[in-house]
């Protein structure tokens, strides 16, 4: 039973992980624009939430270009903003815990 767990949970977990992009990979998706300008991105995510960018990270989830950026605001929260980094649309916001 726990070979069956362990076997299944490996399995899911291998469906939703996204593969982090290297930033040379990630400049030439923007300059043969595959991706939006990184600029326009981190304006996305500091119109979600106003403070400081912390981190910035692309994902590419089979094929699902998504841009993390990882925002301080002004009450000392980090929030992690997920932009859709081929249409440039907010995906999602969340408080960091």
């Amino acid at each position: 039973m726990k070979l069956v767990v362990g076997t299944i949970f490996t399995l899911i977990s291998g469906l939703v992980q996204a593969d982090d992009v290297r930033v040379d990979e990630a400049y030439r998706l923007a300059s043969d624009g595959i991706i939006k300008p990184f600029d326009g991105l981190n304006q996305t995510a500091l119109e979600a939430r106003r403070g400081r960018i912390m981190d910035t990270e692309l994902e590419n989830n089979r094929g699902n270009y998504v841009y993390k950026v990882t925002i301080l605001d002004s009450k000392g929260q980090e929030w992690e903003i997920k932009v859709d980094a081929v249409t440039g649309k907010l995906i999602e916001e969340e408080k960091e815990s």
